[in-house]
């Protein structure tokens, strides 16, 4: 890891508004969405306060979970297919950042 050359990502998925994001990898094909190594998401949201709105991660043929609790961070590599899933009721917050690096070969 050599940088943070992005500013983190403030996420709002709201209820009323369908609020997801279906299945994705962080890693794309801008200058530096391409050197993206690592995802870091922090929980901003009490977990009392919304249902559904999981952070699902794929690293590999198993489809783990991230932690809820307010304040907990996951991470993973910027690669692995994840999601939030639809929320039910409330709004879920939360703050991505990148961590950055030589592309990948």
């Amino acid at each position: 890891m050599r940088e943070f050359a992005e500013s983190p990502q403030v996420a709002k998925y709201d209820a009323t508004k369908g609020g997801h994001f279906a299945w994705h990898s962080d890693i794309g094909h801008g200058l530096a969405a391409g050197k993206r190594k690592l995802t870091l998401v922090l929980q901003l949201s009490n977990p009392d306060t919304y249902d559904g709105g999981d952070l699902e991660i794929r690293p590999s043929a198993q489809i783990q979970m991230a932690n809820r609790a307010q304040g907990s961070v996951s991470v993973f590599p910027s690669f692995a297919l994840h999601q939030v899933t639809l929320i039910k009721r409330g709004i879920r917050r939360s703050l991505t950042v990148w961590a950055h690096g030589p592309a990948f070969r």
